[in-house]
């Protein structure tokens, strides 16, 4: 039972954490493009 309950902790931490990658990666794409349509 405590071996599924962490490993189901690691798994909802690695999803977290890969959305607030995702979430990142979103605003930086955003502001690349921003700066690239500022510069126009």
């Amino acid at each position: 039972m405590v071996v599924y309950f962490v490993d189901c902790f690691y798994s909802c931490r690695l999803m977290i954490s890969s959305m607030i990658c995702a979430y990142m990666l979103l605003i930086s794409g955003i502001g690349l493009i921003y700066l690239l349509f500022l510069k126009d």
